[in-house]
């Protein structure tokens, strides 16, 4: 409402702590929450059933284990560097306002 635009992550941080979830479970929490999202706009995208879909998240749950740690043990050298997609994330943000959008739900 006030015309601020703010990341997703930043926000589930903020809520996180204001609700006193703890720093692990709350980053856990969001590679999950990631994880169904983009598993659900596979699901629209392309032909991926529920089943699928299902194994793709369970066979991801160690990459998401491993993202957390690699996280919270502040490893922001070599691979774990390539989590900043700053353009991706604006124009993820501006998505919503475009007159022609991948899904309009």
């Amino acid at each position: 409402e006030a015309g601020i635009d703010t990341h997703h992550a930043s926000a589930f941080g903020v809520v996180g702590q204001v609700l006193a979830i703890d720093e692990e479970l709350a980053v856990l929490a969001y590679g999950q929450q990631s994880l169904a999202g983009l598993i659900s706009a596979c699901q629209r995208l392309m032909a991926l059933g529920q089943r699928q879909a299902a194994q793709l998240a369970w066979q991801l749950k160690p990459v998401i284990l491993e993202a957390a740690q690699r996280s919270q043990d502040g490893d922001i050298d070599g691979e774990a560097a390539y989590g900043c997609t700053t353009l991706l994330d604006m124009a993820g943000m501006q998505h919503p306002g475009l007159p022609t959008r991948l899904f309009i739900s």
